[in-house]
């Protein structure tokens, strides 16, 4: 009985462990097919740590990657020196990158994580999470929650990819070049 109870009780930890590290599903490639009504897309805009504005509508003709992340978020941390990467290649072509943090102790942590690591691309705090719920609704509800959430955005402003979980800086290169060759990036 008790060597039944230390399994179960090491499931429920290993359980608890991937959720939080990796979101619901884990580090799979789910991708919905999310082509958004032009209602779901208006109205994205968000003020960066920088004080500017960053509005989709702006980005009319760039493949633009909204990404849903936290500083405590081991996996959100792994894939972002891969955005920065993609970002300097290929932010001249098309290519926008805008990094929402949803962290719950507030921008202060994520300054004092930017001081630290090397971030090109804006980033923004998200607005107590309506921007993430907003966007979760467009993916299945078994994923909805994990972090890091990306959401792509083809050059006509539909939502093009919706992905749950960590990426390479190749997996990301596989969905981003074929649209930013498309959009003529």
């Amino acid at each position: 009985m008790k060597r039944t109870l230390m399994l179960i009780g090491a499931v429920v930890l290993f359980a608890a462990a991937s959720y939080f590290l990796f979101g619901p599903g884990g580090n799979s490639d789910v991708v919905v097919d999310a082509k958004a009504s032009p209602g779901e897309t208006d109205g994205f805009t968000v003020t960066t740590l920088a004080g500017n504005e960053f509005s989709l509508a702006e980005h009319n003709g760039d493949v633009v990657l909204v990404n849903f992340w936290a500083t405590w978020c081991g996996p959100c941390r792994l894939e972002i020196p891969h955005f920065t990467e993609l970002y300097n290649e290929y932010g001249d072509n098309g290519l926008q990158i805008i990094g929402v943090s949803v962290d719950r102790k507030g921008e202060s942590v994520v300054r004092d994580w930017l001081q630290e690591n090397d971030v090109s691309y804006p980033i923004a705090m998200g607005d107590d999470g309506v921007l993430f719920q907003r966007y979760q609704q467009l993916i299945e509800p078994a994923q909805r929650g994990g972090i890091p959430y990306t959401v792509i955005f083809d050059a006509d402003g539909n939502v093009a990819e919706t992905l749950v979980g960590y990426r390479d800086k190749e997996q990301w290169w596989s969905i981003l070049g074929p649209m930013l060759e498309e959009a003529g990036g």
